[in-house]
């Protein structure tokens, strides 16, 4: 994978090169090509000298230079000189001093290849009569230059350097592409085998360097720590629900081990007493059964939100004290110490009966259930909450706080996390009464009535439960 990447942007790089390379090259001809067949400028030397031979009149033996041809040579800063066919001046207008009288071929050739005076060139042409004539001009802006063409040996020279060209620049491009290549697709190799390690089940962290890619290095990261996340809540969920199935099934088998043996007794009763006795034992187990999957129905029901709520609008302070007069008249708990605070009344909010009455029923029994026979719960109900505990922007709509709090064994910071799981039993108790989804199904029941249950303990100090309602 690591070289098939870094292959296809070598062959890009390359591909781009050579296609600037032909474009270059035609876009070259082109331009040679327009030039060539372009007519030559009216203005230019060589046809402003070849126009002069108008202004020139002459008989064979006498010169005229009309005073038109003077206005224009004034006017390119030039001089005029007519020869005769020995190469003598026969006509000369503005002749600066340093050009000669009298010209060989050989140097009225040289004369016009090279300056022979600095900022003048030389430019030579013919009257109609036949004389040569020299117009200097003076322009440091021009310059002549004189090359032989031969169109064979210049087309394999070309091709020659256009080889020499293409292969250099695509040995830069080569060169280029492989340092580039690795530095922009060694991060993509870390990312691949980030992926591959997350396939596997290995959540670690790749280092993120200053890049390109840091924003998608990021991303990986908390994609990492999400999966190892959701790894750890699955395996714990699994283990709790493992364990949450085997007290399950011990807590059925009991009550259907006694049902079974008591009804098989039944048939042996000789006493209308041991009838009695046995079939309230069996209907005693049966109702234990009932609760127990009345409670997972009931669990499933408010995790998928397919119970709906009968609220009314209720004094949460009458509600609240005919739950606690409920409690100290149950024969379980009339003799513990149950106490009842109320800061605000009236305080009201819209809630279901019978379920808020389990919710709280559930938590004031588990502070029962879970601490020992002298332990001392209270029950007080606001309409403010304690912000110095829950300092919270999410509670701003909170107007009911029913606080219950005990001074009991309490509850480990690691376990706090999990109290309210449906499949967790905590290690502060051995009581394992009731079917271990109390906790859960009030929870559940709270946000039902989208309130919010916040949980403080500290072991060998107590627990205190804040029920929050909107």
């Amino acid at each position: 994978m690591r070289w098939k990447i870094a292959s296809r942007f070598l062959l890009s790089t390359i591909a781009i090169v050579i296609i600037v390379l032909i474009v270059n090259a035609l876009i070259g001809f082109v331009l040679i090509w327009y030039q060539a067949t372009q007519k030559p400028l009216s203005d230019s030397p060589e046809a402003f000298t070849r126009q002069l031979a108008t202004e020139i009149q002459s008989d064979g033996s006498n010169i005229a230079f009309t005073t038109r041809g003077k206005t224009l040579l004034d006017e390119r800063h030039a001089w005029l000189q007519v020869l005769d066919e020995r190469g003598h001046e026969i006509y000369g207008y503005n002749v600066a001093k340093e050009f000669p009288k009298h010209y060989t071929p050989t140097e009225l050739i040289n004369n016009y290849k090279n300056r022979i005076v600095a900022d003048t060139t030389l430019y030579i042409s013919e009257t109609a009569s036949g004389q040569s004539y020299i117009v200097g001009i003076k322009d440091a802006n021009i310059q002549r230059l004189i090359w032989t063409l031969n169109k064979d040996t210049w087309a394999l020279m070309f091709t020659r350097y256009l080889l020499i060209f293409l292969f250099a620049d695509v040995l830069i491009a080569l060169l280029i592409g492989v340092f580039f290549g690795q530095k922009l697709t060694k991060p993509l190799h870390q990312l691949i085998e980030g992926i591959s390690t997350l396939r596997q089940r290995k959540f670690t962290q790749l280092p993120v360097k200053s890049s390109l890619y840091k924003e998608v290095f990021d991303n990986m990261n908390e994609l990492s720590d999400t999966l190892n996340s959701y790894e750890k809540s699955q395996k714990q969920n699994e283990k709790m629900r493992d364990e949450w199935i085997s007290n399950i099934s011990h807590d059925m088998k009991t009550p259907l081990a006694s049902i079974q043996g008591y009804a098989e007794l039944l048939e042996y009763a000789e006493t209308p007493e041991e009838v009695a006795e046995y079939s309230r034992i069996i209907t005693q187990k049966s109702y234990y059964m009932k609760e127990l999957l009345d409670d997972l129905n009931l669990t499933m029901k408010l995790r998928n939100n397919a119970l709906p709520l009968q609220l009314n609008d209720t004094n949460l302070v009458t509600f609240s004290r005919e739950v606690v007069i409920d409690v100290l008249n149950d024969e379980a708990f009339h003799e513990r110490s149950l106490t009842y605070v109320v800061e605000d009344d009236p305080i009201r909010a819209c809630v279901d009966h019978k379920l808020m009455k389990r919710a709280l029923l559930n938590f004031i029994y588990n502070a029962f259930i879970h601490n020992e026979p002298d332990v001392d719960v209270t029950l007080t109900l606001s309409k403010s909450y304690p912000q110095d505990m829950l300092d919270d922007e999410k509670l701003s709509t909170i107007s009911a706080c029913i606080t219950i709090q005990d001074n009991g064994k309490g509850i480990a910071d690691n376990e706090l996390e999990n109290i309210f799981e449906r499949y967790y039993r905590g290690t502060n108790t051995t009581n394992t009464r009731g079917t271990g989804l109390g906790t859960a199904i009030a929870r559940d029941i709270i946000e039902a009535h989208r309130g919010r249950v916040v949980l403080h303990s500290e072991v060998g100090i107590g627990t205190t439960i804040f029920i929050l309602l909107p």
